[in-house]
């Protein structure tokens, strides 16, 4: 699956703009989506309001 970032986040380098390929997907207790990227040599979580799915998996 690949997210493309929709606005400018606080985390170096993961601006607006650019595409990521999602190594996990969990769900917090609020029920918001966070897609885990794997960027800078370090896994970090991006909420589903800060991105927007352009791929996903084949079924």
């Amino acid at each position: 699956m690949k997210i493309r970032i929709t606005r400018d986040t606080k985390i170096p380098l993961v601006e607006k703009g650019r595409i990521f390929y999602v190594q996990g997907v969990s769900t917090t207790g609020d029920g918001e989506t966070v897609y885990f990227i794997h960027h800078g040599g370090n896994y970090l979580g991006i909420r589903a309001g800060d991105c927007e799915v352009i791929e996903r998996e084949p079924e």
